[in-house]
């Protein structure tokens, strides 16, 4: 038993370090190439639900990248959408998948391969923060639920209340048909999106104008679905401060204290 459980353990140790090690190539790639800047649109919110199966991530990405926006200060820089950062956010939603993005101590041991990345490049960001955080997709409104494939009245199979069970084949057709739960609407998740913005503590930053660019990549965790938990979606948001702009605080900061 206990040659098993260390034979697996070396296995996982060893994906886990193959992960890394393309994951740090790949960020290093992505860091190196030219970076394309884009001013962030502004998206507001609706009251609609948000059918995130059908919806898919982009609208997301979209409404977070736009409440982002709405955080900052114009100056000294107006927050521009990076591709790089963009890129790289992307990159760590599809090489790590698991409770990372809601264990603080766990990201943090991850984010120093951003770090590492952008130290051993030319990059013109001489500060990163990167954050990772989850959001729900579906709201239970605190009571029961459960999963069941057979309705198929809902395309996410979760369903208020407790399962029937137990049932002769009679009682079960006469049932009513169960309630699925609600899809949260736009403006629910942009209030989730901004509770954990808050919880983070970049906000403070964001106001004071310390940040040039962002990325932001929202990934549906296909492992929450069809299953008795609620659906969720992994954010990734990569904030980065110009090399010239920082130079530049760190001097009046210099000053200020003298």
């Amino acid at each position: 038993m206990k040659i098993a459980f260390a034979a697996i353990l070396i296995l996982i140790c060893h994906v886990s370090v193959g992960q890394v090690r393309a994951f740090n190539k790949r960020a290093k790639e992505l860091i190196e190439t030219k970076d394309s800047i884009q001013d962030i649109e502004e998206e507001a919110p609706s009251s609609e639900y948000y059918a995130f199966l059908s919806e898919g991530s982009d609208a997301l990405n979209a409404l977070f990248m736009s409440e982002t926006k709405s955080m900052a200060r114009s100056k000294p820089d107006e927050l521009t959408k990076s591709q790089t950062l963009m890129s790289l956010a992307e990159l760590a939603t599809d090489a790590w998948k698991g409770t990372q993005y809601a264990d603080r101590k766990k990201w943090k041991a991850l984010s120093k391969h951003f770090h590492r990345a952008f130290n051993r490049s030319t990059s013109k960001f001489n500060y990163t923060k990167e954050i990772s955080f989850r959001v729900k997709l579906v709201n239970n409104h605190g009571k029961k639920f459960y999963c069941d494939k057979k309705p198929g009245i809902c395309e996410f199979n979760l369903y208020a209340g407790k399962k029937p069970t137990g049932l002769t084949k009679e009682e079960k057709e006469n049932l009513p048909d169960p309630t699925p739960l609600d899809y949260f609407t736009e403006q629910q998740l942009v209030d989730q999106f901004w509770r954990q913005m808050r919880r983070n503590k970049i906000i403070k930053d964001l106001k004071r104008g310390r940040y040039a660019c962002v990325g932001v990549n929202v990934e549906v965790d296909e492992r929450t679905l069809n299953r008795k938990r609620i659906p969720t979606a992994r954010v990734v948001i990569i904030f980065g401060a110009r090399r010239l702009r920082e130079i530049r605080i760190k001097k009046t900061e210099m000053k200020s204290t003298t």
